[in-house]
């Protein structure tokens, strides 16, 4: 057996031990996917911090009771617990984004699967969020007047009146459902859509094979 002989047994040993090419990636498809996804990433964080910038100067500097103020500001700081609570893990997901390499088909899989996870992190978000606001709300607009309303309208004497308790309960609960399905409609409108295109992506690869 010569030299030449040897050398070609010894590549397909070699072959025989190294795993298959790892399929590639449209890399202009799942480009352009990522980009717009990190640039409503961008938007979202951007737009949050305003909104809770401005949400708890106007609370702090608006004058009010002091029971007022100390569940107001409970609410504020469990609101700001869940938004930091948030905010990291989007921004842990932001910061990966910029480490994958998008042209390996185990990179999409794993950039579906945490863009999913944070979409329902986002949806639950929504959800628990909305009631610590009304809670907020109501701290805001509890000043001496607007607590006196409160007791002509909820109060009969020492008697709670009922009807009144009732009809805010299910402005409460309208409220609620109304503000997940808006906030569920957004969600999937800034990502959804995006998780979507990656799963094609995936399912695409996956009918060549």
């Amino acid at each position: 057996m010569n030299f030449d002989d040897l050398k070609n047994e010894w590549a397909d040993d070699i072959s025989k031990d190294i795993p298959l090419e790892i399929k590639k990636v449209p890399l202009d498809k799942t480009r352009s996917t990522i980009d717009r996804l990190k640039i409503n990433m961008r938007r979202e964080f951007f737009g949050l911090g305003l909104s809770y910038f401005f949400i708890f100067l106007a609370f702090f500097f608006m004058s009010k009771p002091y029971l007022s103020f100390l569940i107001g500001g409970t609410a504020c700081f469990i609101l700001l617990m869940q938004t930091i609570y948030f905010c990291y893990h989007c921004y842990v997901f932001y910061k990966q984004l910029e480490r994958y390499d998008l042209s390996l088909r185990k990179n999409i899989r794993k950039i579906a699967y945490d863009l999913e996870l944070n979409i329902e992190r986002y949806k639950t978000y929504a959800f628990c969020s909305m009631p610590i606001g009304i809670l907020t709300g109501v701290a805001y607009l509890n000043t001496d007047r607007v607590s006196e309303l409160l007791k002509q309208t909820f109060y009969a004497g020492s008697i709670v009146q009922v009807k009144p308790l009732l009809i805010t309960g299910i402005i409460i609960i309208f409220a609620q459902l109304l503000s997940y399905y808006l906030s569920k409609r957004h969600i999937d409108w800034q990502y959804g859509r995006y998780l979507k295109e990656l799963k094609q992506v995936m399912n695409d690869l996956e009918e060549e094979n």
